[in-house]
This record gives C-alpha cells, structure tokens and sequence, in this order.
C-alpha cells in the first residue's frame, strides 16, 4: 500500500485513496471493496466535487448553493452536514484517520490531497509530463499513460455544470492526446500502433473529418488502400448522416491521390493534421439554442473569427452554449 506524507512529516502518513472520476464514481482503498454507492446523488456530487477540486478550500456556504440552490439556507446546510455525516466514517475508517482526509471547520470543506488521488490529476500529470522536450519516447509513453488513465468521460450519470463543462474539456484533451501519438508513432514508424490509435480515437469522436482522413491515409502508407477507399465512403456517410455535409476538399484530394495510387502522401509531424479542424462534437444533447449554436459554428468555422464572446444575464445558459 502507498503511503505520503502529510503535513509535512515524513513519519506521519495515511494510506493513499484512489477517487476514480472517469467513468463514474468509485472510491477505491487497498483490499477493500470499491465504494461505487452512495446516501443520495447529491452525497456523490459533494465528494467528486471536492476531488476534482482538492487543491483548495471551498467555503459551505458555496458547496451549499452549488448542490442544493433551491433550499432555504438551513435546510441546504443541514443536508450537507448530513452527506459529511455519510462520507466521514466511509473516507476514514479507523479512528486515527479522523480528520485526516476530510478537512473541514466552520467555514469550509476540503479533502486532504496528500491522503487522496484522483485519476483526473494523474491524467492531467501525464498530459503535462509529455510537453516536455526529452524526445518522441518520452513523449509517447507519458501520453500513453495519459489515455490508458482515460476510462471513459467525466462522471458518468452527473449533470451539474461545472462536470459538464470539465467533461468537455478533459474530453478533448484525451482526443488530443490520441491525435499526438497517432503522429509520434508515425514519426517513429510504429505503424500499426499508430493505427490503433486513430481507431480508439474515431470510437471517441466519430464525425471527426481529421481523424477519418489520418486513418485513411495510414492504412494507404501501409498499403492497405483499399481499406482506406473503404475508410473514405464510410466518413461520406457519418458526415452525410450525422451532421448533413460532404467530406472538405482536402479530404477528397486525399481519396483521389489513394485511387490513382500516388505516392506522395504526406506524414504527419506532432501536431499537424491533413484536413481542418472542426468544433468537437457535443456530449449530451442541448435544448432550446440550435439558432444559436448554427450561428456560432458558423462563425467559428468560417475561419475569419477567432474569438467570440457571448453575452448574457446570469443563468441564461452561456457556458453551456
């Protein structure tokens, strides 16, 4: 069992906890079985809440608008101190441990983060490991580390705005970290792991144009063009059927330059990629603003804008959007 320091001393320590927020919810301890229930939905958004956050202090009054904003303030304080009553014995389960995982006071809450882990920071470490400038190796294996960490989106089965905003976010930066091994291995010639990773990433962003056009081009690099051709026809009918488009004019030149079989397909360095970016594909579905989003997309896609500003009351939905 791991151990760390807390507060400092090297002879005091607690047994590491493992929160595990991709995919779900689950608290993981040693031997122990996994703690995947929880009291009420709102005791399991309080706990994800201050892992995902658990560098810093965050105020009751704060925890209690964020889960319970349509409670009088006593009544939103007493459900917390209630799901506090739930958490404390499950994340410190021996006496000695009181205190020691659970900090909390008068004024605000926070978990103790030498005593706790989270997949979503060992995820967020490895991102930043691989930024580093010690060579494709390293690279490669701290951005395998990174999507092996990346079970599946931000909690599973939660809705509050704050997780679908950093689901979002963690989502695209999984597709990234796939899209700059698909190139780091194509640099290093690992063909097929490329492949394998262009696959896992089509599975996450299926309307993705760019993703369908690496795959396409890998499998012609590796001879295998008529798989390619089949690759092609298969992202004509995701885009036809699932965003109502035609394949960008880089895409069909590449599927040209395949059936004329011409050589001089173009590898991919870190980074670069033959067709253009388009806005990730949204998450959850989203109610009420397709005037809107139709608006944005154009605006955004039609590459004359670079930054767009929306504006609006408190609560209209502009994050979301």
């Amino acid at each position: 069992m791991a151990v760390r320091p807390v507060g400092g001393n090297l002879a005091q320590t607690v047994k590491l906890m493992q929160i595990n927020l991709f995919c779900g919810l689950s608290v993981h301890r040693g031997e122990q079985p996994p703690l995947r229930h929880f009291q009420t939905y709102k005791t399991g958004a309080l706990l994800a809440y201050l892992a995902f956050y658990g560098q810093q202090a965050h105020p009751r009054e704060l925890l209690v608008n964020l889960l319970w904003p349509d409670a009088d303030p006593a009544s939103g304080r007493n459900r917390l101190t209630q799901a506090l009553v739930w958490l404390r014995p499950r994340l410190e389960a021996t006496e000695s441990e009181r205190g020691t995982i659970l900090i909390s006071d008068r004024q605000s809450l926070r978990l103790q983060t030498s005593g706790v882990e989270t997949d979503v920071r060992l995820f967020e470490d490895a991102l930043r490991a691989a930024d580093s400038k010690l060579g494709p190796a390293v690279q490669i294996e701290a951005l395998r580390r990174a999507v092996d960490l990346y079970r599946g989106e931000l909690l599973t089965g939660y809705y509050e705005d704050w997780v679908l905003t950093e689901r979002q976010r963690l989502f695209e930066q999984f597709l990234l970290a796939l899209r700059r091994l698909v190139a780091l291995y194509e640099q290093t010639e690992a063909f097929d792991r490329a492949l394998d990773c262009a696959r896992r990433a089509l599975v996450a962003d299926p309307v993705s144009e760019e993703i369908h056009c690496a795959l396409i081009r890998l499998l012609a690099l590796t001879g295998q063009p008529a798989a390619g051709l089949r690759q092609y026809r298969e992202m004509e009918q995701i885009l036809q059927r699932e965003l109502d488009e035609e394949p960008s004019a880089a895409a069909r030149t590449l599927a040209e330059q395949i059936r004329r079989s011409e050589p001089q397909l173009v590898r991919l360095q870190p980074g670069l990629w033959t067709a253009p970016q388009k806005l990730p594909a949204p998450l959850t579905r989203f109610f009420g603003r397709s005037d809107e989003i139709q608006q944005v997309r154009g605006l955004m896609e039609g590459g004359q804008v670079r930054l767009l500003s929306l504006i609006g009351t408190g609560g209209c939905g502009k994050t979301r959007l």
